[in-house]
């Protein structure tokens, strides 16, 4: 509480003291925007606020939030049903001052449509991705703000129809890693033994990912079998167009599609490179994750990554002080950087460690998670006091 006082005013706390947070999700799986919920959520109860979470039967979201100390309700489906909707907004009702942070477009519909008439409830509506927005109108009905992870988010919402005014950009942070050593030293020993490159990427199997675009630069890079291998971490329907992909190379060996894989921290800090070559991406907490443990990044400008990776586009050409760049959809773009990392010489070496310290500096700056806290905590209190004002 005293991290409070010095930090909001005393009416605000006097609010605060009554105030509780809604955490809705309707997603299934567990990805980016969980983790975000989970890191919120348990910055946001360390500053003495309430914290309750809606979210599918079963998932492990559920799971997580409950494990962390937070009530969690659970509906089934994807809280469409009337009935989930009316449950919810008697809690709503019972809960006095509250905030409803609603994670995706689904759960706006039921944190929104249940929130609707009810006085002391406030909604926020989140985007993550750059995906077009189908209904603005939903936004404008059901959210009092709407938080974007980006300014590429924000920017891509403005050209959807939403009000830049109801827009605000925090964005999404991350604890620094803490990967297990042994784990690391098995990943290492298993995969990239006889000093192999071990080259990791991350990221549901989507044709967004660019996982395509990076199995064919392999096959153009040209280095003798045994020089690295190509571990990727992920599920999804792009699988078997991967898997022919990967079978047609020269080596198939150095390509390996892991599935899931619940360590993804083990995988970055084991990798000598991380290489994200995404068509778009609202932010991409893997790359935040490998600045954090201080490996060097290969990865494409779009949307919110230009944001993380301190991207800038001067007479078309791209550049980053923090990690090497390539192109969407071009895989001999990915090759090119892939090589500058291979044939590195001594003097380059010592600029790629200058490059990894201040991709690190600047992950743990502006993606930690206290920024995201503070900030969003920041934008609670200005619901509050709209709440007050009404």
């Amino acid at each position: 509480m005293a991290v409070l006082l010095c930090r909001f005013p005393l009416s605000f706390l006097a609010e605060l003291n009554l105030m509780k947070v809604w955490y809705v999700s309707t997603q299934r799986a567990w990805g980016g925007g969980e983790e975000y919920l989970k890191n919120l959520a348990a910055g946001v109860a360390k500053r003495g606020l309430e914290v309750a979470v809606m979210a599918p039967k079963g998932s492990p979201l559920a799971a997580a939030m409950r494990e962390e100390g937070h009530s969690v309700f659970e509906f089934a489906g994807r809280g469409r049903d009337p009935r989930t909707i009316w449950r919810f907004r008697k809690r709503l009702q019972l809960s006095g001052p509250c905030v409803v942070h609603c994670n995706d477009s689904h759960a706006l519909m039921l944190g929104g449509l249940a929130a609707l008439g009810v006085s002391q409830a406030r909604v926020l509506a989140m985007r993550h991705t750059m995906f077009p927005i189908r209904s603005p109108e939903k936004y404008h009905r059901l959210a009092d703000r709407t938080i974007c992870v980006s300014q590429a988010v924000a920017n891509q919402c403005i050209n959807d129809g939403l009000r830049d005014s109801n827009l605000k950009v925090i964005h999404v942070g991350l604890p620094i890693p803490s990967p297990d050593p042994a784990a690391v030293a098995k990943i290492r020993n298993q995969v990239a033994a006889d000093n192999r490159k071990l080259l990791v990427a991350i990221g549901n199997l989507l044709p967004c990912k660019g996982h395509a675009d990076l199995i064919r630069a392999i096959g153009l890079l040209d280095q003798p079998p045994g020089t690295f291998v190509l571990a990727i971490a992920g599920e999804g329907k792009h699988r078997d167009e991967l898997e022919c992909l990967r079978d047609a190379l020269p080596d198939p060996e150095s390509v390996r599609l892991l599935g899931f894989q619940d360590n993804p921290d083990d995988w970055l800090a084991a990798a000598d490179a991380v290489v994200h070559p995404s068509h778009q991406e609202g932010l991409c907490l893997t790359v935040v994750g490998a600045m954090m443990l201080r490996r060097p990044v290969v990865a494409s400008p779009v949307g919110g990554l230009c944001e993380v990776l301190a991207a800038e586009q001067i007479h078309s050409e791209w550049s980053s002080p923090l990690a090497e760049l390539c192109l969407p959809e071009d895989p001999a773009s990915i090759a090119k950087a892939l090589r500058t990392l291979f044939d590195a010489q001594e003097s380059q070496v010592l600029q790629s460690q200058t490059q990894v310290e201040a991709a690190y500096q600047h992950a743990v700056q502006r993606f930690g998670v206290q920024p995201m806290v503070e900030k969003t905590l920041a934008l609670y209190e200005s619901l509050n006091e709209r709440r007050a004002a009404a």
